[in-house]
């Protein structure tokens, strides 16, 4: 959710809710092909195709202030247009969902004392700084921030149309998301459903369901974000241990099966509240 009004509240927040699933096929594209060309997910109708392309940048402070408090910030860059993000712990829905408390803004002349408030009422310390640039990384880095991953995405989505009114209550997105591992290249595929309905309305759980019959074994539902997926890959990788499970850039299904192992052991699942 997207806004620039006033500061609020960290329990004002706005939140999301949404599901996850992994393509772990070692030709993802056909995986992607089929998704474009179904006209349903379960009963629910679905819209046209839209495309777009960002960079991801996430912020942190050197002693990591901001990831014990389980918040993160984000930078997203598109062609034409900044956007800042504050997103926080999740916590798991019975439907599979995750829910999250989050407030994405236009990078404009009020996001910095936006940003300001909210870092300091989950009692982060930061640099004092009077520069307030167009510019969102120059403005984090002025209050001591720093870049802690970057990331390429390229989306498709589309709407999901409730069939009883034609309203759209949710979205279906096919993230490409590209990084880099040390001197490695990787591609990252996942399916997203985010919902705006109420709980009444089933679509993320008829989505699940429809989507894991319909692709079987070639995805599987995946609860950690791509900013811990990301960064423990590239932790794995820096270790060697993922490097016999990376096929020209895509990850195997034991890759991902190791980063989550990974995740628990670092107490970095949902289930311990982390983003």
């Amino acid at each position: 959710m997207t806004t620039n009004a006033r500061p609020m509240e960290l329990s004002q927040l706005p939140t999301e809710t949404e599901a996850k699933l992994l393509i772990v096929s070692v030709v993802p594209q056909q995986i992607v092909d089929v998704i474009r060309k179904l006209p349903f997910v379960g009963e629910f109708p679905l819209g046209e195709e839209m495309n777009q392309s960002f960079d991801d940048m996430y912020f942190d402070l050197p002693d990591r202030a901001l990831s014990r408090k389980k918040w993160a910030i984000r930078v997203r860059r598109y062609s034409h247009v900044e956007k800042v993000a504050m997103k926080g712990p999740a916590s798991e829905l019975s439907d599979g969902a995750l829910k999250r408390p989050e407030l994405e803004m236009r990078w404009d002349m009020d996001c910095p004392e936006q940003i300001l408030q909210m870092i300091e009422s989950l009692g982060v310390d930061h640099k004092k700084s009077e520069l307030r640039p167009t510019d969102a990384e120059r403005f984090l880095v002025s209050i001591g921030f720093e870049v802690i991953q970057r990331r390429e995405t390229h989306r498709i989505t589309r709407k999901i149309v409730d069939p009883t009114n034609s309203v759209p209550v949710a979205e279906l997105a096919i993230d490409r998301v590209s990084f880099a591992a040390g001197d490695e290249k990787l591609v990252h595929y996942e399916i997203e459903i985010e919902s705006w309905a109420t709980r009444e309305c089933p679509v993320i759980e008829e989505s699940l369901r429809f989507l894991t019959e319909k692709l079987g074994s070639l995805v599987t539902p995946w609860r950690l974000d791509k900013l811990t997926t990301v960064q423990i890959v590239c932790d794995l990788f820096e270790s060697g241990k993922l490097l016999p499970h990376n096929s020209n850039g895509l990850l195997t299904f034991p890759a991902y099966e190791m980063v989550y192992e990974e995740a628990q052991r670092r107490r970095m699942c949902v289930g311990d509240s982390y983003y």
